[in-house]
């Protein structure tokens, strides 16, 4: 236990900081010639918010998973190995 108070002692005395000089080095670097144009952002969030009269459009979904006749669905085990979980956890 004395090693522990003496480092818990040394990290919580008054320190005296040295003043640093720093070069950072982290900024962008932007060329001269290099322009900053108006955002067109807010000019497309008018333009987007606005009401839109839409198209009825007719679609063919080919998306749609293929199941065979003969595949057969159960019952999921999982709602009865959860139920013998929670019962192990309380014996």
């Amino acid at each position: 236990m004395g090693d522990r108070e003496a480092i818990l002692a040394a990290v919580t005395e008054k320190h005296e900081l040295q003043h640093v000089e720093t070069v950072d080095k982290a900024a962008p670097k932007i060329e001269a010639d290099v322009k900053v144009g108006k955002s067109p952002m807010p000019d497309l969030l008018k333009e987007v918010t606005k009401p839109h009269e839409l198209q009825h459009v007719e679609t063919v979904d080919k998306a749609a998973p293929k199941i065979e006749a003969d595949v057969h669905v159960g019952k999921s085990a999982r709602p009865q190995l959860f139920a013998e979980i929670e019962q192990a956890k309380k014996e």
